[in-house]
């Protein structure tokens, strides 16, 4: 399976993890970093100089929460009539500013205008998370499902494995990668799809904003998911 790399942005949410600091790169401040302003004014009275500087006002820094995924390949992945286990690859990027979870799932359903030629469906559909980062699926030992405590500003590569059924009449598939943003912070356990705080701001509270930089094609659903479509070409 594979097929054009083409990327289609579903949308972006937020979660209440908690992150330590760091310096800032492009996913930005850390969440909850804490933030101290003051202000100071100086000015003159009489020719006398004077200054002024006001009570320290701290906020902490909220989660930004964004990602990419984007085709792993650079071109339809062929495979054969009945061929099983055939493998397509994605890159996941959290460009949120703190550590998440990222959770997994595949559709089949046809993608408006991406592609045309989507004729069948691959079985057997599951999906797995490159455990050694050599970016070859490796039967066995590449068993998570979930992209666990991926860092701010760092990537993980996502397979979908299937099985292409036995009909010669097979001549284009299209699968989607679904990824939503979880809240980190237990390396144990996967964490829960994140949600966009409502209500009246807090200066003290890391809040969940959604923060997606591709505005021109993006729909926000309330929730941190995107979607990479690839096809698998017979």
């Amino acid at each position: 399976m594979a097929g054009t790399a083409a990327v289609v942005a579903i949308g972006i949410a937020t979660g209440t993890a908690s992150a330590q600091a760091q310096a800032p790169g492009p996913a930005g401040t850390a969440a909850g970093t804490t933030v101290t302003n003051t202000a100071q004014a100086s000015y003159s009275v009489n020719g006398v100089q004077q200054s002024a500087t006001s009570n320290a006002v701290n906020f902490v820094v909220d989660r930004k929460v964004n990602l990419t995924v984007t085709a792993n390949q650079p071109a339809n992945t062929p495979v054969s009539i009945g061929q099983t286990a055939a493998v397509t690859t994605f890159k996941v990027t959290n460009n949120t500013n703190g550590t998440q979870d990222f959770l997994l799932s595949p559709t089949q359903l046809p993608i408006q205008n991406l592609f045309a030629g989507d004729n069948f469906d691959v079985e057997n559909i599951k999906i797995f998370v490159d455990s050694n980062g050599n970016g070859t699926y490796d039967a066995g030992v590449d068993t998570a499902t979930y992209i666990n405590e991926l860092g701010a500003d760092q990537s993980a590569i996502v397979f979908i494995v299937a099985d292409i059924p036995n009909n010669q009449a097979n001549v284009l598939a299209g699968v989607t990668l679904i990824v939503q943003v979880a809240a980190g912070g237990d390396a144990a356990a996967q964490g829960l799809p994140l949600a966009v705080s409502v209500g009246a701001n807090n200066d003290t509270v890391v809040d969940v904003v959604f923060a997606d930089n591709d505005l021109g094609r993006s729909r926000s659903r309330r929730r941190a998911q995107r979607t990479g479509p690839r096809v698998a070409r017979l």
